[in-house]
């Protein structure tokens, strides 16, 4: 049925009902409630509300198709509009029972056959760069403590759903998502989650119209702020439904992880956890004069706050996107890792963390001046939960790490009992690129200088010079990219830093502290016998550094031989 109003005051309005079989009666904005119908010939009556002390009915005369409006208190009745309606039938289409959607407003047509056309009380809804916003000068403050539009949904509690929508504020008002079961004569409970592009909060508010009390109505609030809200002071907000729970759950995208702001048991009128602030409540955890939800339905709305000035701009607040999910979303990805063995780390304050083991560590910090550069070994503890965890070294640092993804995220530095510092971090695979992981058994032979690194942590250095024993560090801190200080960090500041670029697993080239290319050859194999040997001005014999021996050379044809006193080997000579 749809019925034009002029009320006794002179406001006019229209609104249509849907009345359904089983006493219930469905308002154009999804508002419910129950309803009886007695005819007498050409009139008849809808009993619409009944209260403790009287009544709402709406009269109707269908000689001419015209209603009056009646209310009823005591003793007392009065008639506080008339008008005329239409009679029209409606199929189960029509009926929002159950109804999903996504609406990102790209369609104007879509948008309003899921929202309708909106115009109320000097405010309209529209469209405008790609979000759904409203704007208008309030022509009645009395219904300036928000603007509700519902959606063409009504949602049972008997299965699980997500309310989803992101929102944006940027005069500081608030913007909700929320949904709602108004029962006229008997309750009314909203649920919402808000942001005013500072922060988020929530609000739960229920109120019992069959109590007679002056303070029927309760309210309940929690709120949190976070460093997410951008220029565009923005939220992603949601309400969802867990049936076999018996709670709704307000909650709020805090970066990639969801953060609940409160929980409320539909059956119970309980809260998961203790509400910031509240009114009319002995405690900030219980509703009391609660009525159980569990067979009623929910209505998911969006809500704009009213500034003082009773006037918002277009564009000042709105949503983006909004939807209503059927089944429960899937679970939040857990990205932190359980353990960092065979991963580098790189980080945006310059630096890098090789783990070697559980409890292991290689740490490198490159400073302007590469010679002043550290590479240290230490040892470190790793937990973590979700998308986060905690990272303790020796070095006297705690870094708090939150996971974007399994190779990337933002961290928290705090050196303990002095600064701190936030930027970004990378997680490799120590496997990946040329690099090796580490030089302990290998040698790499440079010009006339040859390293043979040892488990141990030391290097056999042998040049033209002679041999020379020394301590070394190293770590991996690219996929090609290894770096190499000789002595190692912890024995002694005057020490050489040079960085290792692989160009293939045998090859590379020197940078920073040396020049020119080298040649790598892990464990030690297939180094030719004639590097690192010295000039010689006679044959057979030559003493050979590399060797720590003799060579003996024998001319073969167009091939020069050379014979391994060590080995005891003939190998031809090679460049």
């Amino acid at each position: 049925m749809t019925i034009d109003v002029v009320e006794s005051d002179g406001n006019e309005f229209t609104t249509s009902f849907y009345f359904l079989p089983n006493g219930v009666r469905l308002a154009e904005d999804w508002e419910q409630g129950a309803y009886t119908w007695s005819r007498y010939g050409s009139t008849g009556t809808i009993l619409m509300e009944q209260y403790s002390d009287g009544k709402f009915e709406i009269l109707l005369n269908f000689s001419n198709n015209t209603l009056q409006g009646k209310e009823t208190s005591g003793s007392k009745s009065e008639i506080i509009g008339s008008g005329t309606f239409t009679l029209a039938n409606y199929s189960d289409d029509d009926l929002p029972y159950g109804k999903f959607f996504h609406d990102d407003f790209t369609s104007a047509a879509e948008s309003e056959y899921i929202w309708g056309n909106y115009s109320k009380d000097g405010f309209s809804a529209k469209i405008h760069e790609g979000a759904y916003t409203m704007y208008g000068t309030m022509t009645d403050d009395g219904n300036r403590w928000g603007q509700e539009i519902g959606a063409r949904s009504l949602l049972d509690l008997q299965t699980d759903w997500v309310i989803q929508g992101s929102a944006f504020s940027q005069s500081g008002e608030r913007v909700e998502v929320s949904i709602e079961c108004d029962m006229d004569a008997k309750f009314q409970l909203e649920v919402h989650v808000s942001t005013d592009g500072y922060g988020v909060n929530s609000s739960i508010q229920y109120e019992r119209y069959d109590q007679g009390d002056d303070y029927a109505e309760q309210s309940l609030n929690d709120y949190a702020s976070s460093a997410v809200f951008n220029e565009r002071k923005d939220a992603t907000l949601r309400i969802r439904n867990s049936a076999n729970e018996n709670k709704f759950h307000i909650e709020w995208l805090d970066g990639t992880e969801w953060q609940n702001l409160n929980s409320l048991n539909w059956k119970t009128g309980t809260l998961a956890q203790e509400a910031s602030s509240g009114w009319n409540q002995s405690s900030y955890t219980k509703f009391h004069d609660w009525e159980s939800m569990e067979n009623y339905f929910f209505n998911p709305q969006m809500e704009f706050g009213v500034p003082d000035s009773l006037i918002v701009n277009l564009g000042d607040y709105g949503f983006t996107s909004f939807s209503v999910i059927e089944g429960a979303p899937e679970p939040d990805p857990e990205y932190a890792l359980s353990s960092l063995v065979g991963k580098i780390y790189q980080g945006s304050m310059n630096d890098v963390y090789q783990f070697i083991d559980e409890s292991n560590a290689i740490f490198y910090h490159e400073e302007s001046n590469f010679q002043n550069s550290e590479v240290s070994n230490i040892t470190y503890t790793w937990s973590a939960s979700g998308n986060s965890g905690t990272l303790t070294t020796t070095l006297d640092e705690t870094t708090t790490l939150s996971f974007t993804s399994e190779t990337e995220g933002t961290f928290l530095w705090q050196e303990n009992g002095g600064s701190s510092n936030t930027g970004s971090f990378t997680l490799a695979d120590a496997s990946a690129g040329y690099a090796p992981n580490s030089l302990a058994g290998d040698s790499i032979i440079a010009g006339s200088t040859t390293y043979i690194f040892k488990d141990n942590g030391a290097v056999t250095i042998k040049s033209a010079s002679g041999s020379e024993e020394s301590t070394y560090g190293y770590i991996k801190s690219e996929d090609n990219v290894g770096v190499l200080t000789i002595p190692a960090h912890d024995d002694g500041e005057n020490r050489l830093v040079l960085k290792l670029t692989y160009s293939s697993t045998a090859t590379g080239t020197l940078s920073e502290g040396g020049s020119g290319s080298f040649n790598y050859y892990a464990n030690g194999q297939d180094m030719p016998a004639s590097k690192g040997w010295m000039w010689f001005d006679h044959y057979p014999w030559v003493y050979s550094h590399v060797e720590g021996g003799w060579l003996y050379f024998l001319p073969s044809g167009s091939k020069l031989m050379v014979y391994s006193v060590k080995d005891e080997a003939w190998r031809e000579m090679t460049d």
